[in-house]
């Protein structure tokens, strides 16, 4: 929240383990799961490999906080996407003191466009942070960051936690 970005992605079908990798590149430190009659086994697998505050809410929606935040951009998210997003910004806007204007796009991403690490692979790996310490010093991303600023270090991790498969994709930048 602190950084601004607004992701949301969606899955075709519900597999608990990419979803708990998914939840892994984030390290959240506070889920919302809508509730639904089978959503125990859910829970319990996010109790076990993150300590964070789970925190189960309702499953009605209006739009209206999301529509007038954020104007025409959530054209772009499904029926799916748009009643999870529209709980979640309902929820930020009630519990948080400020106003969540640092908050200015929804990014939609496919899950499938990225490399799929799952959870072991990328401890193993040392990608963002080293097995025995659990610190950033020794890791892949301790050596390739050379960035300034934060949102630089934020944009490096987040590239080396999810690289992207499709090469038109890793070059579409370096074409301009």
């Amino acid at each position: 929240m602190s950084t601004g970005d607004f992701f949301v992605t969606s899955m075709e079908n519900s597999n608990t383990y990419i979803l708990i990798d998914e939840l892994f590149k984030y390290k959240p430190s506070e889920i919302l799961i809508i509730e639904t009659k089978n959503n125990d086994l859910l829970i319990n697998s996010i109790k076990e490999k993150f300590n964070c505050l789970i925190e189960v809410v309702d499953d009605n929606s209006d739009f209206i906080n999301l529509k007038n935040h954020f104007k025409n951009k959530i054209d772009i998210l499904n029926e799916l996407e748009l009643h999870t997003s529209s709980k979640l910004f309902d929820y930020l806007k009630s519990t948080q003191k400020s106003v969540l204007g640092n908050i200015n796009d929804i990014i939609k991403y496919q899950i499938s466009n990225y490399m799929l690490l799952d959870t072991n692979t990328r401890r193993n790996l040392e990608l963002t942070e080293t097995i025995i310490n659990k610190t950033k010093k020794g890791s892949l991303f301790w050596i390739l960051d050379k960035t300034q600023t934060s949102m630089g270090a934020r944009n490096l991790r987040r590239w080396i936690e999810a690289p992207l498969t499709d090469i038109n994709e890793i070059t579409k930048d370096l074409m301009q």
